[in-house]
């Protein structure tokens, strides 16, 4: 059975390695990742307008971005710099799931 970090690790690395092909990403951190599992949740939120499910977000606390990119068709949907949050936190809102819990 696979170690949930090493295939958190190597899926991160597949995405932002084709990401990156497309648009800069930041060389000094790792993003934080999430899968869209309940895109009806998102409805409201500007950012997550044309998110379905299986679509992954990508977070980069430090230099405050988001990318929302979507697998099925290799495309990024969406990208927006991130506000800082109560306590200067950014976070993914909570109706996305961590990759900790995706196996595959």
């Amino acid at each position: 059975q696979a170690n949930p970090d090493a295939v958190l690790i190597k899926e991160t690395k597949i995405l932002t390695d084709r990401i990156g092909r497309f648009m800069e990403l930041p060389a000094d951190e790792q993003p934080n990742l999430a899968t869209v599992t309940d895109q009806e949740k998102l409805k409201g939120q500007d950012f997550f307008a044309q998110a379905q499910n299986g679509d992954k977000l990508l977070v980069y606390p430090k230099a405050r971005k988001a990318i929302l990119y979507r697998p099925s068709t290799k495309k990024i949907i969406e990208v927006s710099n991130l506000i800082p949050g109560e306590n200067n936190q950014e976070q993914p809102p909570a109706d996305i799931n961590s990759n900790d819990e995706i196996v595959n």
